[in-house]
C-alpha cells in the first residue's frame, strides 16, 4: 500500500501536455535495486545510493507509429524536471526508439547504445577515460536515441593534434563542433564513433526524426531547463576533443 500511494503523489496529470502523455515518479523498489547491484550499474564506492534515485515512468512516441511506455531511472532531484522535458519531447513529436533501463542490457553502455536505447543512471566512468565518474552515476545525464545521435572524436593521439593543427587563437569555441564535425565527414576513418552503427549519420547538419543537431527543437527543450548538451563541448586543452550528441547532462545543487 505504501509503494502505490508514493506513485499516486507523483503522478502528473497529462493536460499538462497534451490528452495522450503521462509519467509518473516512483521511489526505486527492491528489485530495481536488486538487478543494478547484479549487474554492476550500481556498486559499492558509487557516488549515490539506489535510494537517492527515481524511476520515471513516461509515454514516449515511437519511430513505428504507435505510442509505447518507457522507463529512465534519474536523480531524484530532477524526476520531476525530466518527466517535464520528455512531455515537451512528446507534444513536439520527438520520436524515442526505445527507453529501458540500463540493467536490461546487463549495464553494457556499447549494447545499450547499439540498441538505440535512451539511459540515464549508469555508475561508469567517463568514456575515453578512467578514475572520473560521468554524470551518468549520478543519474544526472540522459543519452537520447544514441544510434542517431553519435558520439565521434580523433581516433588517436596523432589525429587529435592534425585537428588541433587547424585550430588557432582565434578560433571561437562556438565553432569547434562543427569543425570537428567537418574533420570527421572528411575522413571517417580517422575518427572513433560510438557507436559503431551510427558512423552514416555524422552530418550534424541534417535535421532527422529523432536526431539532436545544433538548431533542432529538442535541443532547445533541454537548454530551456538549464541541462547541457554534449554536441556543444568546448575544445578541452587538456586532451577532450569530442562530440557527444546524444548526451544531456544536469548539474545537481546538493
Amino acid at each position: 500500500m505504501k509503494t502505490l500511494f508514493l506513485a499516486l503523489i507523483f503522478a502528473i496529470p497529462s493536460s499538462a501536455f497534451c490528452s495522450e502523455y503521462h509519467y509518473s515518479v516512483k521511489v526505486t523498489d527492491e528489485v530495481t535495486i536488486q538487478a543494478m547491484k547484479k549487474t554492476g550499474s550500481w556498486k559499492p564506492g558509487c557516488p549515490v545510493l539506489p535510494e537517492d534515485l527515481r524511476i520515471v515512468e513516461l509515454t514516449h512516441h515511437t519511430f513505428e507509429g504507435p505510442d509505447a511506455q518507457g522507463k529512465i531511472l534519474v536523480h531524484k532531484s530532477i524526476a520531476t524536471e525530466v518527466g517535464d522535458i520528455f512531455g515537451e519531447l512528446y507534444s513536439i513529436g520527438f520520436p524515442i526508439a526505445k527507453l529501458r533501463l540500463i540493467d536490461d542490457y546487463n549495464a553494457s553502455d556499447d549494447a545499450s547504445m547499439n540498441d538505440n536505447n535512451s539511459s540515464a543512471f549508469n555508475c561508469r566512468p567517463i568514456t575515453g577515460m578512467t578514475g572520473q565518474f560521468s554524470n551518468h552515476s549520478w543519474g544526472a545525464a540522459i543519452d537520447l536515441n544514441p544510434t542517431m545521435n553519435p558520439y565521434f572524436k580523433p581516433k588517436t593521439p596523432e589525429l587529435l593534434n592534425l585537428f588541433r593543427a587547424g585550430i588557432t587563437a582565434s578560433t571561437l569555441d562556438s565553432t569547434l563542433p562543427s569543425l570537428l564535425n567537418i574533420f570527421c565527414l572528411n575522413a571517417p576513418e580517422n575518427c572513433l564513433v560510438l557507436p559503431a552503427s551510427a558512423s552514416n549519420l555524422l552530418d550534424r547538419s541534417i535535421v532527422r526524426a529523432g536526431t539532436v543537431t545544433p538548431t533542432s527543437a529538442a535541443l532547445k527543450i533541454f537548454t530551456k531547463h538549464g541541462w547541457t548538451w554534449g554536441g556543444n563541448w568546448p575544445l578541452n586543452p587538456a586532451d577532450r576533443v569530442r562530440s557527444d550528441t546524444q548526451h544531456f547532462e544536469k548539474r545537481l545543487i546538493q
